[in-house]
């Protein structure tokens, strides 16, 4: 792969890239695991190595270490002193072992702060929180607990298993209190996963939210998990318009014209676009329509 060839970055790097900002990744721990409250602040989070060095069993049960890797991981100071660490793991799709992984990767983050205070007698640990985020193109669908991994547990030996939960942070499930606590521009990344689930769904977002901005990296994310077409309006750090967005909806419904090859659904196109006060032009070039014929299809809808 050529360095900086964006369109080839495969989605973990993608979502690692989007990630490096600190204030998106403290707004999501603050919406979806600390139940809307402000514990996390940007200014206190430092990035911290993703790797982990784990032990596991070999093929005849003896002890052997490996190394895990972390998708995103940092570190909170409060005057100078460690306070905990927030990791986060982006899943494309839904991963039956989730819990086990978590768990996994937090128990070598507790070994680790133990080993680097191998000559204490204490060792008084930090916690470590990680937060699974959910960028597929559906609801979360496995389970969200140790527990639930396991089948026909009795009900009376329920409560003694030693279960491990994780947080989830699923643009498809997230309520309007998890919804209205976010304050960056990932609200308005996840609520584009959220909409791109159906046409409509999508079409309302876009006429709504047409002066929403969103940085180069955030269209990197939508168009590589999503399959979009955006494409920023510059290169100069300045965010990008969300009805740029009308590009990628302009050559979906080429596409469809040209696969169905039916009038109908050139009308529906016309219809929608007028609906968003696209331009003559435009519409033109999207349908195949005479400006005339749009005038005619524009007075019907008024009507």
């Amino acid at each position: 792969m050529a360095k900086g060839n964006k369109a080839e970055l495969s989605k973990d790097t993608v979502a690692k890239l989007y990630l490096q900002n600190p204030e998106l990744v403290a707004d999501l721990f603050n919406a979806f695991t600390f139940n809307g409250e402000h514990r996390v602040s940007a200014d206190t989070l430092s990035p911290f190595p993703t790797e982990e060095i784990a032990t596991k069993l070999d093929d005849r049960g003896m002890e052997m270490t490996g190394q895990l890797q972390r998708d995103v991981s940092y570190i909170a100071y409060t005057d100078g002193n460690a306070m905990y660490f927030l990791c986060i793991e982006v899943q494309s799709k839904t991963d039956w072992t989730m819990p086990l992984r978590v768990m996994r990767y937090d128990a070598a983050k507790y070994q680790y702060q133990i080993e680097t205070h191998s000559g204490k007698t204490r060792t008084g640990l930090f916690p470590v929180f990680t937060l699974v985020l959910n960028l597929g193109k559906g609801p979360w669908r496995g389970p969200r607990s140790l527990l639930e991994m396991m089948d026909g547990v009795d009900e009376g030996i329920k409560d003694a298993v030693s279960d491990y939960r994780i947080n989830i942070a699923d643009p498809y499930m997230m309520s309007e209190k998890t919804l209205n606590a976010l304050c960056t521009e990932i609200k308005d990344v996840l609520i584009y996963f959220r909409a791109s689930r159906d046409k409509e769904g999508f079409m309302r977002f876009m006429e709504e939210n047409a002066d929403v901005s969103l940085s180069e990296r955030a269209i990197m994310l939508l168009n590589t998990y999503l399959n979009m077409k955006l494409e920023p309006q510059n290169n100069d750090g300045r965010k990008t318009k969300m009805c740029v967005a009308w590009r990628y909806f302009k050559q979906q419904a080429i596409n469809e014209g040209r696969s169905l090859g039916r009038e109908e659904n050139k009308k529906n196109v016309a219809v929608e676009a007028l609906r968003i006060n696209l331009d003559y032009d435009t519409i033109q070039k999207l349908t195949g329509f005479s400006i005339e014929e749009i005038k005619m299809i524009a007075a019907s809808v008024k009507a």
